[in-house]
């Protein structure tokens, strides 16, 4: 590990320890947030090419797209919080 991987996973560690992973993962903050919308517009993406090959009957499927990825995004949020944690506490 060089030097600029080193300076940025004690960032990582830092911000780990001072966040509190039940508050700031359900308000957007920190990795829930930033996940969560992931999750969402991975879905959002998938959908616009299945418009552009298959038709606008394949927007339909978009609300249940967008529950899974809300609920996927939150929860892997929230698991990469406690393994950032974890990793940090054995260092």
């Amino acid at each position: 590990m060089d030097n600029n991987e080193k300076v940025l996973f004690d960032e990582v560690c830092v911000n780990a320890n001072e966040s509190d992973i039940g508050t700031n993962a359900i308000v957007g903050g920190g990795w829930c947030g930033g996940l969560l919308c992931g999750g969402v517009l991975h879905n959002v993406g998938q959908i616009l090419m299945a418009c552009a090959l298959m038709g606008r009957n394949v927007a339909y499927y978009l609300p249940v797209l967008i529950l899974s990825g809300v609920g996927a995004g939150i929860a892997i949020g929230v698991l990469a919080a406690i393994l950032v944690r974890r990793i940090c506490l054995i260092r």
